[in-house]
């Protein structure tokens, strides 16, 4: 088996060591690039700042929990309009700012929360050797950006949510081509009139 399949994306990063721990392993990687293009002005600077360790999680080997050990350069930008001086290297597609697990492991989250409860996914990433909890993955369910296509034809309708002692209306939109709702409005409230 060759050791570079192994890393997340080896256009990125080279793998120095890999270390295993009673619960874990972790992989050591090292930033293949000395220079980064800042976020703000676009600008490639090669002058090193400082450098800091991140700790995300990646797919698991074998059911093993696999953690990296990134090591991330600060850049300074050496652009004299920029209005930011340092700034911390980016790895596009790979690993989100911020971010404790990889794209490639958020992804296979997502699709499994997709198929079955929170809870229920949790007991079987667990088994799998993701590190994971249900609260995180409704949390990435709600962030989900979902590309709904353009309705071309519209419907309208009005109903009654409630009819005693006010009339409380709300309005349905609806895809007719999909069969979907898209929205529910609120509506107006207006006195019953009961007829004698």
């Amino acid at each position: 088996m060759d050791i570079k399949s192994l890393c997340p994306n080896t256009s990125i990063w080279q793998i120095v060591l890999i270390s295993f721990r009673p619960k874990h392993i972790v992989l050591h990687l090292e930033p293949i690039k000395r220079e980064a293009r800042c976020p703000c002005c676009g600008t490639i600077s090669r002058r090193i700042h400082s450098h800091y360790l991140r700790h995300p999680w990646d797919l698991p080997w074998s059911r093993w929990p696999v953690q990296l050990c990134l090591v991330t350069h600060r850049f300074f930008c050496d652009h004299p309009d920029c209005h930011r001086q340092i700034f911390s290297e980016p790895f596009p597609d790979t690993l989100n700012w911020h971010a404790r697990q990889t794209v490639r492991l958020q992804k296979a989250l997502l699709e499994m929360a997709h198929v079955g409860g929170a809870e229920r996914v949790c007991r079987m990433a667990q088994i799998m050797g993701i590190v994971t909890s249900g609260d995180s993955l409704i949390r990435r369910q709600r962030r989900e950006e979902i590309l709904i296509p353009e309705p071309r034809i519209i419907g309208v309708d009005e109903f009654a949510l409630r009819k005693s002692p006010y009339i409380n209306y709300g309005t349905l939109i609806v895809d007719l081509d999909r069969h979907r709702p898209i929205a529910v409005l609120d509506g107006t409230k207006q006195r019953l009139l009961v007829s004698g």
